[in-house]
């Protein structure tokens, strides 16, 4: 599937040599976070003095910057979606939120120039986060999006084991 990219990403793309740099905003949210968590991998600008943030504003929204690698899957027809996110493991509370959830989280991403990072040139919407792991230097969270064509269907069956009544 081809996407369509402004003339300054391509350009700052296929350039040799260029001033324009690439941030990937990432967005997770969940039912029991107050606000969703949002972050970048570059630190375009200072949030904050006090407590001391950097980051970047993205359509009125903070994104804090917390260093993390993007893995994209092919784009292309036929073939699941899946991303891979693998974030610095400075701050424990990024730990305490994966133990204490117990329905998957979902995570968006997008891809701006940190020139204009209100223009998102490329968004990979409402990925299902399935698995996350950790260690004492990273956490690497795997999302996909949701196939419901590989949902059983129906859901259950009304079998004897299930449904007594039905068959005595």
């Amino acid at each position: 599937m081809s996407r369509d990219l402004s003339a300054a990403m391509r350009a700052g793309i296929y350039a040799e040599h260029t001033d324009e740099s690439i941030i990937a905003l990432l967005t997770i949210n969940h039912p029991t976070l107050s606000e969703p968590v949002r972050v970048c991998d570059l630190p375009h600008g200072r949030l904050s003095e006090s407590p001391l943030r950097y980051g970047c504003v993205s359509r009125s929204n903070e994104y804090d910057y917390l260093p993390f690698a993007l893995t994209l899957a092919e784009d292309r027809e036929g073939i699941p979606s899946k991303v891979t996110i693998a974030i610095d493991n400075i701050d424990r509370g990024l730990i305490v939120m994966i133990r204490s959830v117990d329905e998957p989280a979902t995570a968006t991403v997008e891809i701006a120039l940190e020139s204009q990072p209100d223009t998102i040139e490329a968004e990979w919407p409402i990925y299902e986060i399935i698995t996350a792991e950790y260690d004492a230097t990273a956490v690497v969270i795997a999302c996909a999006i949701r196939t419901f064509h590989r949902q059983k269907f129906p859901a259950g069956n009304f079998d004897p084991a299930r449904f007594p009544g039905l068959f005595s």
